[in-house]
């Protein structure tokens, strides 16, 4: 719903208000639930709201002011698959469904086998709302156009989300194969053991569990901005455009200091509080420090080369920031004692002894109390001198008309970011040869003892990005257009997906082990796109006739070859160990059974602490090739209009297929049996062809 309205002739306003609101059940591929494999399965209600209001003054020609407000709120409800059943308690697994939200099956995890279980992070409540103030002064002096203006933001979330809130039992094949039973001094037969016959004997590897109350919590924060822009006409030629843009990004509280973060130097947690210090560093209730210098320079210009509008050349460099920590992993009431974490690992060896029963459940939760030395895993500490990240973007293109409806485009674009969010481990065992337990040489194994994995969100990302654009586009004229571009492109990081779990390899070596190209490069893309209208009798019944089309095609994402043996002093944490590799990967000739060269790669000599020398990402997926058709039949019918339209997607229904299994030692190492997701949405299936049928009548 909109309302405009006109108080003068130098004065008007606008009201806009919308509601949503979308219900949705999405079952598993398993009846109970497939531990998250299908995403969003389960139950999900989401509402959103928003108003804005929008009031623009001309004080003189020259001179304008617009103010704006603004508000957003969008609610999130989401329960698993047999949210309220109890199956856990049915199935005589005790201590898992304590009360409504952790009333759905427990998880059981799989080494070579689909999961079963609950989603991971449901039920999920997330109740946001935003607000905004806004307001912006254009003056008009000459041959420049200055613009200051301003914003304040506060931002609060009410949260209940926990990755294992029915608990996790994790099974591999090392309870069932020949060193099963043994203390030490057992060779491990990787041809010996299987998850599943662990599972049927009951004998987990670990369980874990990460709970909190019942209730929800509220975390709130501001934003402010503040920006200077001078539009700069030098001449008819030349116009540039100069500006800087300040910016502060609050850390978020708790309304009622229910966060906490770990304090390296005690090995402890630290509660929000006025007066908190973390590592000798007075922290306060935000539990960290904060960038108060992102301060983001802009410039940019055109140039018409010839003063005709036929040769333009246009570039920019300009410094943007960010708040990049998002989710509720940059929430620190996801940590203890908040987090009431449980992690029991089999004893003496974590790897070979088969005394952690299923029959046993997990034991009673040990609820928020501070004093409670720290134990478990929790994935939102963050380093208490985390910083904004920031990207210094930078382009150059030139564009030349060709002939009246023609135009060709040449395009550099590069980007470099630094302090991007990386998810890290401070305790994380390292690699030592000869050691099977990973617990007894983790950092804090002397001062908290009972302490595992800590995620922890760090400012040390990085990004290189580079690309070659070329365009060429005909214009719509005479019932036909065209417009086809190729990019040549990598972008390189050490990690590229660092919202929730730790993902990155040997914390010890980020840079060295991990540097590589993106999970989300793509080196070649080309994309052709066309419309026709037929000339014949437009203005008739059987005239109105328009033809468009897109042809697709882009080479492949890059994967990273792992090895279902772990490295045994690291195991259980965390990210895959990588073999060896002996040869080269690639094929000539590669099908979806054999997609790479599976005998170029083996697992190190030993397998206690030593990583494997295959990099990250050095291998690619299949790439993809896709034509979208449509056919549309215009007809007049009076003063009223009918559209007919014919849609395919995917016309030739060419296969798209996904990357192969990449684990050596897995069976099905080397195929690929799946196709490539929608990229409609994750919940659209995948990409076989699509015909559709729309009619539509305009009056």
């Amino acid at each position: 719903m909109k309302v405009d309205h006109r108080l003068t002739t130098n004065n008007r306003f606008f009201i806009r208000y919308s509601y949503d609101k979308t219900h949705r059940y999405n079952p598993a591929f398993l009846p109970h639930g497939d531990m998250g494999d299908t995403f969003g399965a389960g139950d999900g209600n989401i509402k959103g709201q928003s108003l804005a209001f929008n009031d623009t003054h001309s004080f003189s020609p020259n001179f304008i002011n617009e103010f704006r407000f603004g508000w957003n709120s969008i609610k999130f409800f989401m329960t698993p698959l047999d949210y309220g059943e109890n199956l856990a308690e049915k199935m005589g697994i005790p201590g898992i469904n304590l009360n409504q939200a952790t009333s759905a099956m427990t998880q059981m995890n799989f080494q070579n086998i689909r999961n079963l279980g609950a989603n991971s992070n449901q039920p999920l409540i997330t109740n946001q709302n935003d607000f905004q103030v806004f307001d912006s002064v254009t003056w008009i002096k000459d041959k420049h156009t200055f613009k200051l203006g301003g914003s304040v933001t506060w931002r609060s979330r009410e949260i209940l989300n926990a990755d294992t809130i029915v608990g996790r039992f994790n099974f591999n094949n090392n309870m069932t194969s020949n060193c099963a039973g043994t203390v030490s001094g057992c060779t491990l037969n990787s041809s010996t053991g299987f998850d599943v016959a662990s599972f049927l004997l009951g004998y987990a590897t670990s369980k874990i569990r990460n709970l909190f109350d019942a209730s929800t919590y509220t975390e709130k924060r501001p934003e402010y901005a503040a920006y200077l822009q001078d539009d700069f006409r030098v001449n008819s030629k030349l116009t540039l455009n100069m500006g800087v843009r300040y910016e502060v990004y609050v850390p978020w509280i708790e309304i009622d200091n229910r966060q906490s973060n770990f304090d390296p130097s005690t090995g402890t947690f630290v509660v929000a509080s006025d007066n908190a210090t973390i590592a000798g560093v007075d922290v306060g209730r935000y539990l960290q420090t904060y960038s108060k210098g992102d301060v983001g320079p802009r410039f940019g210009f055109a140039y018409d080369v010839k003063g005709t509008g036929r040769t333009i050349v246009r570039g920019g460099v300009g410094m943007f920031w960010n708040f990049t920590p998002g989710g509720t992993s940059s929430s620190k009431a996801q940590n203890p004692p908040f987090l009431q974490s449980t992690s029991l690992t089999a004893s003496p060896n974590t790897n070979f002894s088969p005394n952690l029963h299923v029959s046993d459940g997990l034991p009673a939760p040990p609820g928020v109390d501070p004093s409670r030395p720290p134990s478990g895993t929790t994935r939102s500490i963050f380093d208490i001198n985390f910083r904004d990240a920031y990207t210094v973007n930078w382009n150059v293109n030139v564009q030349q008309q060709l002939w009246t409806n023609y135009m060709v485009e040449l395009a550099y674009s590069g980007a470099r970011g630094r302090q991007y969010l990386l998810k890290g481990n401070p305790n994380e065992p390292p690699a030592v040869v000869g050691v099977t337990n990973s617990n007894i040489n983790r950092p804090y194994i002397t001062i908290s003892p009972l302490l595992r994995d800590i995620g922890q969100v760090q400012s040390d990302g990085i990004l290189n990005y580079h690309a070659l654009l070329v365009k060429l586009q005909r214009r719509f004229a005479n019932g036909f257009s065209v417009l086809g571009s190729y990019t040549f492109a990598k972008a390189m990081d050490y990690n590229s997906d660092n919202d929730g779990q730790v993902t990155v390899t040997n914390v010890y070596n980020i840079a060295g082990y991990n540097y590589a190209v993106s999970d989300y490069d793509i080196k070649h893309t080309l994309s052709v796109s066309g419309m026709y209208e037929a000339p014949w009798a437009r203005q008739k019944w059987y005239g109105g006739w328009q033809l468009s089309g897109i042809v697709y095609w882009r080479t492949g994402l890059p994967f990273t070859v792992t090895q279902a043996q772990q490295l045994l002093s690291v195991v259980p944490w965390g990210p895959s160990q990588r073999p060896d590799t002996v040869g080269d990967g690639t094929l000539d000739n590669p099908t979806i059974d054999k997609w790479f060269n599976t005998a170029a790669y083996k697992s190190p000599a030993d397998n206690t602490g030593t990583w494997g020398n295959t990099g990250r990402n050095t291998l690619r997926q299949p790439g993809q090739f896709n034509i979208d058709m449509s056919l549309i039949k215009y007809t007049k019918i009076g003063p009223t209009t009918l559209e007919l339209r014919c849609e395919a997607f995917n016309l030739f229904n060419h296969p798209q297929f996904a990357g192969p299994n990449s684990q050596i030692g897995n069976a099905a190492v080397g195929q690929i049996t799946a196709m490539l997701s929608n990229p409609a949405c994750s919940l659209c299936g995948t990409t076989e062809r699509n015909i559709q049928f729309v009619a539509k009548l305009s009056f």
